[in-house]
């Protein structure tokens, strides 16, 4: 259960996120800062404030495999197995994608979803009632490697959101990797980094 000061910031971020503000937070591997995947003026803020053109490095937290037979039109259901063995953060890069803001698209038409397991991100899910498209804040854009590291990570993005929730060092998520992967209609996956 979360601690009651934490439920207010939820509360407060919850607000601003249904505003169309982009806010800051621990999400389930480190620091990223996101807004509502539907709105689109959201989104575009995002995609100004992280400095990038198109959401290649964009992800959708989503709270559960509902939400991804909701938005993913003809999802493969072998994904869920594989997703159900995994022991790290994993995301999906999906195709036919529906109701979410079209910047979040690739070129491709391909957008990265992750179901997320961590209780912050899907308190902040289900309370908005829609994903949350999220950019982590990188300490190693190489190797996509999430920082702890608040003071000195996000300061300067610290001054571009609307909110961020403040979070106890008992709280503070670890440096992990996350995988990402491509569903191929042949139902292979294959790793894109």
């Amino acid at each position: 259960m979360l601690e009651e000061s934490l439920s207010s910031q939820i509360t407060n971020a919850v607000t601003e996120l249904e505003r169309g503000g982009v806010v800051l937070f621990p999400a389930d591997c480190g620091w990223a800062i996101g807004c509502d995947a539907t709105n689109e003026q959201a989104v575009a803020r995002l995609l100004s404030i992280v400095n990038v053109k198109d959401a290649i490095f964009i992800t959708l937290l989503v709270a559960s495999e509902k939400d991804i037979l909701n938005m993913v039109t003809q999802p493969d259901l072998e994904v869920f197995n594989f997703l159900d063995v995994q022991t790290q953060p994993t995301s999906i890069l999906y195709q036919d994608v529906i109701g979410i803001a079209d910047l979040l698209l690739q070129p491709n038409g391909e957008i990265a979803i992750r179901i997320t397991h961590d209780l912050l991100s899907r308190s902040l899910i289900k309370r908005l009632q829609s994903s949350i498209a999220i950019h982590p804040i990188k300490l190693d854009a190489a190797n996509f490697i999430f920082p702890t590291d608040f003071e000195g990570a996000i300061a300067s993005v610290y001054e571009c959101v609307d909110f961020t929730i403040s979070m106890d060092k008992k709280y503070a998520k670890s440096e992990t990797e996350v995988n990402l992967y491509r569903f191929q209609p042949t139902g292979i996956l294959s790793l894109v980094f």
